[in-house]
């Protein structure tokens, strides 16, 4: 069979990288949560980048997934808005981040996402929209790790974090379970 061809104008979203798992990832209250935000206090928040509230710890965990899965991950984190996946890419990596970002979900126009909000599906329609742009990854497996759950038909995808506590010993073996098998 014969896949169908990508549409160049997309390609801001992959960097054509292949891969035989997804992590659509969010990084508030996944990789960054209000514990850790307590923790690090407000001295050391205001010494970091504009972009460095991110926890290595959590960064840790979601090595874990990576790791034992080979997953990829595509940001659907709003931290995606205005940057190229090389910078989401930076972002992780300055906080010990050892794998792959091979994409992000694009922005619901204005006109569509007031409608997804009330059906509280936005996150979701964004991943379906980049699912329907990307057919290489028809059939592939993947997860939703995210502290929210607009994942309309996605739901069953979600690993859901908090935004209190971010990922979880619990949600990396859950991850790696649903991954796996």
């Amino acid at each position: 069979m014969q896949r169908p061809r990508r549409d160049p104008k997309w390609d801001i979203f992959w960097n054509g990288e292949p891969a035989d798992l997804l992590i659509f990832l969010d990084f508030d209250g996944v990789v960054n949560c209000q514990a850790w935000y307590i923790e690090v206090g407000k001295e050391e928040l205001a010494r970091r980048g504009p972009r460095d509230d991110i926890s290595e710890a959590l960064i840790e965990r979601l090595n874990d997934i990576v790791e034992e899965t080979g997953a990829k991950i595509v940001v659907s984190s709003t931290w995606r808005k205005g940057e190229a996946i090389e910078d989401l890419q930076g972002d992780l990596d300055r906080h010990g981040f050892r794998g792959r970002v091979i994409g992000k979900t694009p922005t619901i126009p204005m006109k569509v996402r007031k409608e997804k909000e009330e059906a509280h599906e936005v996150r979701g329609y964004e991943i379906t929209m980049w699912l329907a742009k990307h057919p290489e990854f028809e059939g592939t497996p993947f997860i939703i790790l995210d502290d929210e759950s607009d994942m309309g038909p996605w739901m069953s995808h979600l690993v859901q974090t908090t935004w209190k506590r971010g990922l979880e010993e619990e949600h990396v073996a859950e991850a790696i379970r649903r991954l796996t098998t």
